[in-house]
């Protein structure tokens, strides 16, 4: 699927409300349409920055909706989704700067552990 979404997930994401229901052919099988397609793209992109399904399943009623009253509670869960991840890249930063911290005191002291090995008098 171009998606990249196994049917499975595809399936959860139409029952849990994440997307329209998709159209079926008379056998049963998945119509998607080019609509379908970016709507299963973007949840797929809200659920992996960690949106969660309750969140996402509210965005999209408040698009369903679609009406101007709406606008203030789409802003609302994406500016808190934002903030959420924001705080999380934070967080990852901070530990990417002592990981490279550490490999770089790992390399100091392992050049003179063999320098020490290896030139070092018995």
């Amino acid at each position: 699927m171009q998606t990249g979404l196994p049917l499975d997930t595809t399936r959860y994401y139409e029952k849990s409300g994440l997307i329209i229901p998709v159209d079926r052919y008379q056998d049963g099988s998945h119509n998607f349409t080019g609509k379908n397609i970016r709507q299963l793209l973007f949840a797929k992109k809200m659920r992996r920055a960690g949106v969660s399904v309750v969140a996402l399943k509210q965005y999209v009623s408040l698009v369903i909706a679609g009406n101007d009253a709406t606008i203030a509670l789409l802003k609302e869960v994406l500016s808190t989704q934002a903030q959420r991840i924001e705080q999380e890249i934070n967080e990852l930063s901070a530990t990417l700067i002592l990981l490279q911290h550490k490999l770089a005191v790992y390399d100091t002291k392992a050049r003179q552990s063999e320098q020490q090995f290896i030139l070092d008098d018995d």
